[in-house]
């Protein structure tokens, strides 16, 4: 199942394809008829939707496990939300497990605290029809018995629970309303455009602040001589400032932040011109900042952005002492910056003493990247591997972190810095067919909680010992049919071939990029998805192979005809397909 998961999570096909539709599927349910359903509770009440909804204006039925870790974890804030909307709102708390027995659902509910009806629902359907993503899945029912909303993942704030409840309960609630995700809050009112300069423009500046008043952004709220943002608790939303100003050679913007927040998630952002620059989360005290600014007029943001699922700290940032620099000021402004390593390419490596890098051959070796998200290979001499990673400037530190599918640990960039070694330290223990069942483990480094493709994510597999990568090579013949074999990385002899470099570009009729069509780069044994990026490109390295070429998917709104016959050059090169925009 561990294995499985990562798969799903990081694998370019199903990460964008099967995940995709899957979702899209149970979303197509939004605005139909609730199935109706009947349940005996653990406390042996029986409970039939149609007749809960006569009594209640909504019903909220949730679709989760015993051994689901994130079911657990929503359910404190669940039941907290319920306390307070019981008189109007029914949760039913429904397990897809087959074997959660009611004396199982007893103790686990007594456990958690958990008041609202609970009964096992592996009979009634519902998860082959909405749990096929993941679970918890939940349902929002409105008084009409129609499905509203629907989300997938655990929710970590009763606040989000009682947006959900609140968007159902209005006295001008007269008819369905679907929401594709949380209904947000209402922003808290701009504040006066005099206070807000005063509480950000340093000694003697004269910047001019406002507030995006668009009705979806939050304000930055003047508060103790500086601003604070004003969303905390608003999942999905962004609280935000904006000034513009002309800069001139040489010149930097300084400001004052502090923050607390949950890290990797919800963000304080420094956008120039609409581009983000630097991004701060976590725990940070009151720091001085600087960056350097391109000659001319330039608008600038600062947007606290929250992602979907709770928060952390105080769920606030705090913005001051905003300033535009020049000359000396500046230069000394952004030489007391904390260096941050950078490399021209992403690595990670081992520096365990006698760590080993080997490379994978055969017609499965070019599906392991597909699969694994795994780049590089190496065996190692024990259990535990010290990795090294050392990533590109465009990468933010504080956005990115390393992840090890060992034990599902995120480690933040920020909390790994080793800067005598010029990159960031990360320690995992490593799987063995002997301690877990599993041969191996991948550590991870993503840019950013929403890297979304196998592409944007640097993978190294690890094995402890021989045996392990042995036992790999065995497990992917015998179960994925795919053949293998390692041997130790050495410079290729010169006769060796070199890898393809494959483009394939996507432009609709205008030489506009189409990102997101998926296409297959096929042999007779095999083919591997490639998806276009945001700039409509789609890239594949392999053997030298004049691979056939079969475009399976492109956007919605676009079309192509799939049934076309394409060759790539075995040299590798670029191909460019037009999708029609409809």
């Amino acid at each position: 199942m561990k294995r499985f998961l990562m798969l799903l999570a990081l694998s370019l096909l199903l990460a964008c394809a099967l995940p995709a539709l899957a979702e899209e599927a149970v979303y197509a349910h939004l605005g139909e008829p609730m199935p109706d359903f009947t349940v005996t509770t653990i406390a042996g009440e029986t409970l039939t939707l149609s007749e809960v909804l006569k009594e209640k204006d909504m019903v909220l039925v949730n679709l989760w496990a015993t051994w689901c870790g994130p079911c657990g974890m929503e359910f404190p804030y669940m039941q907290q939300a319920y306390e307070e909307y019981r008189d109007r709102v029914e949760i039913i708390a429904l397990s897809v497990e087959p074997a959660d027995t009611d004396e199982k659902l007893t103790a686990y509910a007594r456990e958690k605290g958990m008041t609202f009806p609970v009964a096992n629902g592996a009979d009634t359907g519902l998860g082959e029809t909405f749990a096929t993503v993941g679970i918890p899945t939940t349902i929002a029912v409105d008084r009409f018995g129609n499905i509203g909303f629907i989300t997938i993942g655990a929710r970590t704030s009763a606040r989000e629970f009682a947006r959900m409840f609140d968007a159902f309960l209005g006295a001008d609630y007269t008819q369905t309303q679907v929401y594709t995700q949380l209904p947000s809050g209402t922003p808290a009112a701009d504040p006066d455009a005099g206070a807000l300069n005063a509480a950000l423009n340093g000694e003697g500046g004269s910047l001019s602040f406002r507030c995006a008043g668009d009705g979806v952004t939050w304000p930055m709220l003047p508060e103790d001589g500086a601003a604070r943002s004003s969303n905390a608790g608003e999942s999905g939303s962004a609280a935000a400032v904006l000034t513009a100003l002309t800069a001139g050679e040489g010149d930097a913007l300084a400001f004052r932040f502090a923050a607390s927040t949950r890290a990797l998630h919800d963000l304080l952002r420094v956008q120039i011109d609409g581009e983000t620059v630097k991004a701060f989360g976590g725990e940070h005290p009151w720091t001085d900042w600087a960056i350097p600014l391109p000659p001319g007029e330039h608008e600038i943001a600062f947007r606290y952005e929250k992602g979907e699922y709770g928060g952390a700290g105080e769920d606030c940032v705090w913005l001051d002492d905003v300033r535009l620099l020049s000359g000396d000021a500046a230069a000394a402004a952004l030489a007391a910056l904390p260096v941050r390593p950078t490399a021209e390419e992403i690595s990670l490596t081992p520096v365990n003493e006698g760590a080993r890098q080997i490379v994978f051959d055969g017609q499965g070796a070019m599906m392991l990247q597909a699969y694994f998200g795994s780049r590089a290979y190496w065996i190692l001499p024990e259990d535990t591997a010290d990795v090294l990673l050392r990533i590109t400037p465009d990468i933010e530190p504080e956005a990115a972190f390393a992840f090890s599918d060992y034990d599902r640990g995120m480690t933040p960039l920020t909390d790994a810095l080793d800067a005598e070694r010029g990159g960031y330290l990360v320690t995992t223990a490593i799987d063995s067919v002997d301690t877990t069942g599993y041969s191996y483990t991948v550590l991870y480094l993503y840019p950013s909680v929403n890297a979304d493709s196998v592409d944007q994510i640097y993978g190294v597999m690890l094995f402890a010992g021989e045996e392990n990568a042995e036992a790999f090579v065995s497990t992917m013949q015998s179960e994925a049919e795919l053949k293998l074999t390692w041997r130790e990385a050495e410079p290729a002899p010169e006769a060796a071939a070199t890898p393809g470099s494959y483009r394939v570009i996507f432009t609709d009729q205008a030489g506009q990029p189409v990102p997101g069509c998926i296409v297959n780069f096929c042999t007779e044994e095999m083919c591997v998805p490639a998806v276009a990026d945001e700039n409509g490109v789609a890239t594949f390295t392999g053997e030298p192979y004049a691979y056939h070429l079969q475009v399976i998917r492109v956007p919605e709104g676009y079309s192509f005809d799939t049934a076309q016959e394409f060759t790539a050059d075995p040299n590798g090169g670029e191909v460019r397909f037009t999708v029609n925009k409809n």
